[in-house]
């Protein structure tokens, strides 16, 4: 069963930074949030830490799933109200009939400060696209945007994508898997990523030939839900807003969060390259991870991302 994990206590002193609260007495709206306890996906984590939801009159009950198929799937089946996703394989979901759309923004791939890098181990041979013809790579979910930047990469690199196999792992198992041999190089997200440089060295940021900016997840939903809580998700959406505003300034407060979310040590999470989020939904920072999934034939066709946001929702 999928845990919830329930911050007692809160950032009393970073909440005295947000805006002003409403009253605490007020009945509490409950909205049930799947997403990964990881800091690219941290934004519920934060905003209940620091009370942001609360404030907003919503009870977020954040569900922990192990990626984004995981966390569209509990929304389909209605275990979920809401979750963090890959803008991506939710696109190819849609098309094959699922009703999701997105509603606000959520973390952000910076070229200047990546978050996921190809590794390998450090007495590893490889040391370009050619040398991993024939073997195998890790990605945390398969058709999703890990897998197609290292698909472009390998493109751009004069290698036929379809001569590496591709195989799905939890980021936090591949720096074993590694080690062991069963993967010859890993796209690895923080927070697992600090922790892998103990054995691991970088070989290449293939998310670098995505864009230099774009969603790595977005909020999103069924059209359904929306329709029946349209009030409430622009509700939810502003405080995620205020949380991603409030998140990218204060990495000490979300560090704490996220030590409690991943139980990763402080140290690694201290010292890792922390995730930026997004403060609009802007569809011109989902329109490249879609462009290049048509182009890699994982989605029939390059939707524009403006029909894939709910109206009145796009930033």
């Amino acid at each position: 069963m999928s845990s919830r994990r329930l911050f007692l206590g809160g950032l009393a002193a970073s909440s005295a930074l947000l805006a002003p609260s409403r009253s605490r007495a007020q009945a509490l709206t409950t909205i049930r949030c799947g997403s990964v306890p990881v800091d690219g996906y941290g934004q519920p984590y934060y905003g209940y830490a620091a009370g942001i939801f609360r404030d907003a009159g919503i009870d977020l009950q954040v569900v922990d799933l192990a990626n984004s198929g995981a966390i569209a799937a509990a929304v389909v089946g209605g275990s979920i109200d809401v979750g963090l996703g890959s803008p991506s394989q939710l696109a190819g979901a849609k098309e094959k009939g699922l009703p999701f759309t997105f509603f606000a923004p959520g973390g952000l791939y910076a070229a200047d400060a990546p978050s996921s890098l190809l590794m390998v181990p450090k007495n590893s041979p490889v040391r370009g696209a050619h040398d991993l013809i024939g073997k195998t790579v890790g990605v945390d979910n398969l058709t999703s945007f890990t897998q197609f930047g290292a698909v472009e990469w390998f493109k751009k690199n004069g290698v036929d994508p379809a001569s590496v196999k591709f195989v799905e792992m939890p980021f936090s198992a591949m720096p074993a898997a590694l080690d062991a041999g069963r993967l010859d190089a890993g796209l690895i997200a923080e927070p697992a990523q600090s922790a892998a440089r103990a054995t691991c060295r970088v070989l290449a940021d293939t998310n670098s030939t995505i864009g230099p900016s774009w969603f790595i997840c977005v909020w999103f939903t069924t059209e359904t839900w929306m329709a029946a809580n349209l009030a409430l998700a622009h509700r939810l959406a502003r405080a995620v807003v205020q949380t991603s505003t409030w998140a990218n300034a204060h990495h000490t407060e979300t560090a704490a969060a996220l030590e409690k979310a991943s139980k990763m040590p402080h140290e690694v999470i201290v010292n890792m390259t922390r995730s930026r989020f997004g403060t609009k939904l802007d569809a011109a920072l989902i329109d490249p991870l879609i462009e290049i999934a048509a182009k890699n034939n994982m989605i029939s066709a390059a939707i524009p991302a403006r029909t894939l946001i709910y109206p009145g929702f796009a930033g």
